[in-house]
């Protein structure tokens, strides 16, 4: 991570070459990204903001996905190349995948077994190195040669509640719920009334058979 980075008006400026945007690419609760492009090259650009739902203060927000990036990198997993950091814009510059979200197999119910194991092995391989990221579906997608990214620098020391088994797993399976938290963000869609667990009783079937179909991933 050499590269050098500034936020203009109309552009970003990545190493003194000019970058423009071309798409926003998602929402969280604490940034934007989008995707910045100089003829046949693409990087994802992503700006912190504060808003009520951040879960870390603005001032470390950038630091903070720095020292995930660096946790997920040694512990294996694949995620975007970390090329340049910003603290005092707020930005981060991360390599641009082309892949296909896995969110769009959740929101049309076409996630297989197959698919649902990468995730399951990419959450032990992180739980195995003592952590845990944000396994909700928007986060995740499958490149072209089948490998799994998680495209979102969010590690934190390892806690049960909030891996993928026992929490982003519900929200994989709630095809319904998901399609109407993107239209509308409302978090009722998704969360049980006054938190941040999804609903678990509807798909507690499906997801009791997923864990013990990969209970070795557990």
């Amino acid at each position: 991570m050499t590269l050098s980075v500034t936020w203009e008006p109309d552009a970003v400026v990545l190493d003194g070459q000019r970058y423009r945007c071309a798409a926003e690419l998602g929402r969280g609760k604490s940034a934007v990204s989008y995707r910045y492009t100089y003829a046949d090259h693409s990087v994802t650009v992503k700006h912190f903001m504060d808003t009520p739902d951040s879960h870390v203060p603005l001032e470390r927000a950038v630091a903070f996905e720095v020292t995930s990036y660096e946790r997920m990198f040694a512990a294996g997993v694949h995620v975007p190349r970390l090329l340049a950091v910003n603290e005092e814009q707020r930005l981060l510059v991360k390599e641009y995948i082309a892949g296909k979200p896995l969110i769009e197999r959740v929101l049309s119910s076409t996630m297989t077994d197959a698919l649902f194991e990468k995730v399951f092995r990419y959450h032990f391989q992180l739980k195995q190195a003592g952590f845990h990221v944000d396994y909700f579906p928007t986060n995740f997608l499958l490149m072209d040669d089948g490998t799994l990214s998680c495209v979102d620098y969010e590690a934190h020391p390892y806690n049960a509640d909030w891996d993928f088994p026992n929490w982003g797993l519900f929200y994989w399976l709630n095809a319904a719920g998901m399609q109407r938290f993107l239209q509308s963000r409302n978090q009722a869609a998704i969360n049980q009334p006054g938190t941040y667990r999804p609903y678990e009783a509807p798909f507690l079937d499906d997801a009791n058979r997923l864990r013990t179909l990969f209970a070795e991933y557990c």
